[in-house]
């Protein structure tokens, strides 16, 4: 409970969330936490760098609807909890 009282002494209050990533799959999934007024890029980027998801282009989902990466995670309604999907293409050999 320090975190909130320190965000409020200093003029912060960005609220943080966990969502629920899966990959196609309801077996492969990870729980990340996240400030909800970031952006769909700014995700795409944390994944990137922290989870080495290097490939996931404009393929990600959320209730269905293909997220955009200028807009942030709050203005889709995104909330603590929810499940966020990205569709890698698989290989055609």
């Amino acid at each position: 409970m320090l975190l909130p009282v320190i965000s409020l002494l200093f003029g912060k209050t960005e609220e943080i969330i966990n969502l629920n990533i899966t990959f196609g799959k309801l077996d492969d999934n990870l729980i990340i936490e996240i400030e909800k007024n970031k952006t769909v890029k700014d995700l795409k980027n944390y994944l990137k760098d922290y989870h080495n998801l290097e490939e996931i282009g404009d393929k990600i989902f959320y209730q269905g609807v293909k997220l955009e990466n200028d807009y942030k995670l709050s203005s889709y309604g995104i909330k603590d909890g929810d499940l966020i999907e990205i569709v890698f293409r698989e290989l055609k050999m």
